[in-house]
């Protein structure tokens, strides 16, 4: 093929991408190929929770936008990860879209093409289509995209870019004709209101005020008071909501901000304080300087990424790598000030002042986005990549600044070529990097090749393992894990549910009274050790663990269940209704209680209620043969008449 050949192609190709709606289709299509091979990985971690989100949401609640679309998914697609995988990946194309719009309109606004020439204007476009990319593509994302729970970040992020978009809406809209004015306080009226969603969504949403402001002084013009007063309600009605207020019943405790007096109950029995767990804002304050920096090079250099992290707290500022990444920040700090500076000199053509605008905003968006983990208590999670979707919004529009800068000399054919480039190897390391998410031992295995120092991914692996009856391999995988950290009771109770499951009762008793011993603060050995002493009839002893272990966590179900079960065999009817219906109540999604409430209703003689029962479990549980068997009995038994 000839070269003028060649060449052809490529106009032909990069003049077709200069359409809209095939760069919106373009981040679509790469997006859902880059998380194609998630729709079928499971609940990890916090994922499992979801089964109490499964219930109507009150609007009080502090997240109550997303935890309803939690609830929403729970009604239409159970607990099968599949329908919660797709909304994720959704709302995350979402974002991609709104980034893609908002720069659009900043450019244009900002640079005054929206009514010059068409290379111009594609040349803006070609550099929103750059910033869209990167943020959709990014390997950083999959923790808020696949990590099912995770929706919390990218769903506020889908407010908050909403609002800013309404925003720019509003500041681009003329207002000389009525109906035109009328549409401009729609979008500001919008603007504000998706601003308000944001902050029932995550609390993160609180700096969207901020950003706003950034936003109106760096790019738009106008007599400053009113600017003023058109931001107040943001600053007023935000933190409102997010302060404790009897009238809307929400329940925030502010005191509770950057308060360690509940990080890991089990240090209290040990010598040695556990290095990768925070003791004090000053800890915490340190290591995320730290985590800010890791977190750039992370984007920069999206590598050997992993879920959780090997990550030593930094105890004092002395601390070289606080120094080293202090003045890391500074620097950059430093720079933003001079392209703030800069953009206000009048001597810079419009090209220059734009690039020194998005370059400054996107280093504040970053900053601003990333600051509440310098403040917020986050105890023994130092570093997750979650924490940064957000704040990635601001590097994506760093790097668009850039190519506006440095690329568009080239042209707009040269932008796209490289866009598409950077495309395709983040879209192949994204997909290449959600292949461990699909199961949980490949995860698991996964995070320990990585960060084979610590203790919480053997931990994680090892119940992967018991999860799938390979014990050996779990038994393994948690002494590893109490290798590493002596006084990591969850891997010894593990040991012993393990120990357990191999028919070892006389060791999975020590590992039980061995992980009380190390932390007596702890539940779940109460719970085992008692489940032991009830399985050898040995129920007065079952119930005084049971109750330990409910005065240390009221809200476990599954201990309520154990109590009913005992009552029922001993055959003390009311305590046992009573202790089924507060398993139910603290987790409605519980099919194993609502069976064993069933078979209580049976025993009683209460057979529509029974019918009810077994119905919820398989609801809840449709793989459930327990619940099955019972309801096929109730309906085969010609003794047996249903009112």
């Amino acid at each position: 093929m000839k070269l003028k050949q060649i060449h052809n192609i490529i106009n032909k190709f990069t003049g077709l991408l200069n359409i809209r709606l095939i760069k919106i289709s373009v981040i679509i299509v790469l997006a859902v190929l880059a998380y194609s091979n998630t729709l079928n990985s499971p609940f990890v971690l916090d994922d499992h929770n979801l089964e109490n989100l499964c219930q109507y949401r009150d609007f009080t609640e502090m997240r109550f936008v997303t935890e309803t679309s939690f609830f929403l998914n729970c009604k239409l697609h159970g607990l099968k990860p599949p329908g919660y995988h797709i909304v994720n990946i959704l709302i995350h194309i979402i974002n991609g879209l709104l980034l893609f719009a908002f720069s659009l309109l900043t450019l244009n606004a900002v640079s005054g093409k929206s009514t010059a020439e068409s290379s111009e204007r594609a040349i803006n476009e070609n550099v929103a289509f750059l910033i869209a990319l990167i943020f959709t593509l990014h390997p950083n994302q999959i923790q808020a995209v696949t990590y099912i729970i995770q929706r919390y970040s990218s769903l506020v992020t889908l407010m908050y870019l909403s609002s800013l978009v309404f925003y720019a809406l509003w500041r681009r809209t003329g207002c000389g004709d009525p109906k035109i004015k009328l549409k401009k306080y729609v979008f500001y009226a919008l603007s504000l209101f998706f601003a308000l969603v944001s902050v029932k969504t995550k609390e993160s949403a609180i700096t969207l005020p901020v950003i706003l402001t950034a936003y109106e002084f760096l790019f738009f013009k106008g007599k400053v008071t009113k600017r003023i007063f058109f931001l107040i309600p943001f600053y007023v009605i935000i933190p409102l909501i997010l302060i404790k207020l009897g009238t809307f019943g929400i329940h925030l405790d502010l005191s509770k901000v950057n308060d360690f007096s509940s990080v890991d109950k089990s240090l209290s029995y040990s010598a040695t304080r556990n290095p990768l767990y925070v003791y004090s804002a000053g800890e915490n304050f340190f290591t995320q300087i730290r985590a800010v920096v890791t977190y750039i090079k992370m984007l920069i250099f999206p590598v050997n990424q992993t879920l959780i992290y090997y990550y030593p707290v930094s105890k004092v500022f002395s601390d070289y790598r606080v120094i080293l990444s202090g003045v890391f920040v500074l620097i950059i700090l430093s720079y933003l000030a001079v392209l703030i500076f800069d953009s206000f000199k009048k001597k810079n053509d419009d090209n220059n002042r734009l690039f020194y605008k998005l370059a400054a905003f996107g280093i504040l968006w970053f900053f601003i986005n990333i600051s509440p983990q310098l403040l917020v208590a986050v105890k023994e999670w130092v570093l997750l990549q979650y924490r940064a979707y957000l704040p990635s919004a601001g590097f994506s529009l760093f790097v668009g600044a850039l190519a506006f800068r440095f690329l568009r000399k080239f042209g707009e054919k040269v932008i796209v070529i490289i866009s598409l480039g950077i495309a395709i190897i983040l879209t192949l390391t994204t997909y290449t990097n959600n292949v461990h998410w699909q199961s949980e031992i490949t995860l698991w295995e996964d995070n320990v090749r990585k960060a084979p120092q610590h203790p919480l991914p053997y931990n994680f692996l090892a119940n992967a393992y018991f999860n799938k009856y390979r014990y050996d391999e779990a038994l393994r995988a948690a002494k590893q894990a109490i290798e590493l950290n002596i006084n990591d009771y969850q891997s010894i109770n593990l040991t012993g549910y393990i120990y357990e499951h191999l028919g070892e009762i006389n060791d999975a008793k020590s590992a039980y009274e061995l992980a009380i011993k190390t932390n007596p603060l702890f539940a779940p050995p109460y719970i085992n050790l008692g489940n032991i002493y009830a399985s050898q009839g040995q129920y007065d002893e079952a119930l005084k663990l049971y109750e330990k272990a409910l005065q240390l966590k009221s809200d476990l179900a599954q201990t309520y269940n154990n109590i009913g079960n005992i009552y029922l065999k001993r055959g003390v009817l009311k305590k046992a209704l009573e202790n089924y219906k507060k398993a139910i109540a603290i987790t409605p999604a519980f099919a194993v209680a609502h069976n064993n409430l069933g078979a209580l209703y049976l025993k009683q003689g209460l057979i529509e209620e029974a019918v009810s029962e077994f119905a919820i479990a398989l609801e809840y549980q449709p793989d459930y043969a327990d619940a099955a068997r019972n309801l096929n009995s109730i309906k085969c038994n010609p003794g047996l008449v249903l009112h």
